[in-house]
């Protein structure tokens, strides 16, 4: 299955055809059915010219089923699904990342293998250039498009906690959260708890009092929003104060959205269990004369394990 960037003009019009042809030819060379996703010029050129090569078009967009091009009806993709063509063409490079995802869906439901090279079964070449993971993160936009609060957290950043998340869910231990702002993060976290059906509790935790870029921030509004959350404790106070009246036992994962004192690790370390995860978020940048690398590292100087610099600001600690 091959795709391609930047190949269509604003308006539609095909800026070069000869690439799409050229990545045509190499699909006719693997041998088997080709199918073009995408009811654009570029697939009306390439069934023009090679009408016998070509077995479906494949369209999402409802306005286009239906309509015939040489002697091929527009099909959706629920239709094309029923059948194993071999060979893909995306042809809509304005709707490849909607394709793209269709696809794969389907093929993990057939247990198809994705190869770079060699005997190939199904075989994906495609650009997404400027880099923007959240483009075609689903799960990520699901959630954030039900947020019903700010979030100032970055997309990375919160896809990060998404897979953390993911990776701990199954760890022995509860989820902590030090520094729950307006309850972005928390809600993210939450909501990724509740789609895996894990019965953990999560714990976050925050003084509620407004600081220069959250002056509205309010713990009444804050616990109102994750109310949703039965399994969330909402606790306010000063963390030292409140990790001491804390009685966790064990913990799978924290969310350290704050620097990593001596205070702060000294609790949190001694309970992530085996394989969980430290995530500081305030690792990577400073503040006055908090700084979370030197305060992260000097702590995990004489430890086995060491902090994972991450992109952004963020830092990754795996307990060994």
């Amino acid at each position: 299955m091959l795709g391609s960037d930047n190949i269509l003009h604003p308006k539609g019009k095909v800026m070069d055809f000869e690439k799409y042809e050229s990545m045509f030819k190499e699909l006719k060379n693997m041998g088997g059915s080709i199918a073009l996703f995408g009811c654009t010029e570029t697939a009306e050129q390439l069934i023009e010219k090679y009408p016998q090569d070509i077995e479906s078009v494949v369209e999402i967009r409802k306005e286009v089923l239906g309509k015939v091009v040489g002697s091929i009806e527009v099909t959706r993709f629920d239709d094309f699904r029923k059948k194993l063509t071999q060979n893909i063409l995306i042809t809509d490079d304005n709707l490849k990342y909607d394709y793209l995802q269709l696809i794969y869906e389907e093929m993990d439901k057939k247990g198809l293998r994705i190869i770079g090279y060699g005997n190939e079964d199904i075989r994906i070449r495609y650009n997404y250039t400027p880099y923007h993971p959240v483009r075609f993160d689903f799960e990520y936009l699901k959630i954030k498009a039900s947020l019903p609060m700010k979030c100032n957290i970055p997309d990375e950043s919160l896809i990060r906690l998404i897979d953390c998340i993911k990776t701990c869910v199954r760890i022995r231990g509860e989820i902590l959260e030090l520094g729950t702002g307006l309850g972005g993060s928390t809600y993210f976290i939450a909501k990724t708890v509740q789609g895996l059906n894990s019965d953990k509790v999560v714990y976050t935790v925050d003084k509620f009092e407004p600081i220069s870029y959250i002056p509205d921030l309010d713990y009444g509004s804050v616990k109102r929003h994750l109310e949703i959350f039965p399994f969330v404790k909402v606790l306010k106070g000063a963390f030292g104060e409140v990790l001491k009246e804390l009685k966790i036992k064990r913990l799978s994962f924290c969310f350290i959205d704050e620097y990593p004192t001596r205070e702060i690790m000294e609790w949190v370390y001694p309970k992530i269990s085996s394989c969980g995860m430290i995530l500081i978020d305030n690792y990577n940048h400073g503040c006055d004369k908090n700084h979370g690398m030197p305060l992260g590292n000097l702590f995990f100087k004489k430890k086995d394990e060491k902090i994972i610099r991450l992109g952004g600001t963020q830092g990754l600690v795996v307990k060994h």
